[in-house]
């Protein structure tokens, strides 16, 4: 039996936008960029604040280019 993992709804979000994300750009797979972009796609949240605070600014951008190369 696999045990069910207590998924809060906020990161059920972000998992669902990262899904998202993967089957937009035709992925065959959820990768970490993936989920990085469904994290940034939320704009609230923790993680948007710490990277706000530690003036992390164009990253959305910066990846997309990256994963375009």
């Amino acid at each position: 039996m696999v045990p069910r993992l207590p998924f809060t709804p906020r990161v059920k979000e972000v998992l669902e936008r990262g899904l998202r994300e993967s089957v937009s750009r035709k992925h065959s797979c959820v990768g970490t960029e993936n989920l990085l972009l469904g994290l940034l796609a939320g704009g609230e949240g923790t993680a948007n604040r710490v990277l706000a605070t530690l003036s992390v600014t164009g990253l959305r951008q910066a990846l997309l280019e990256r994963m375009a190369s």
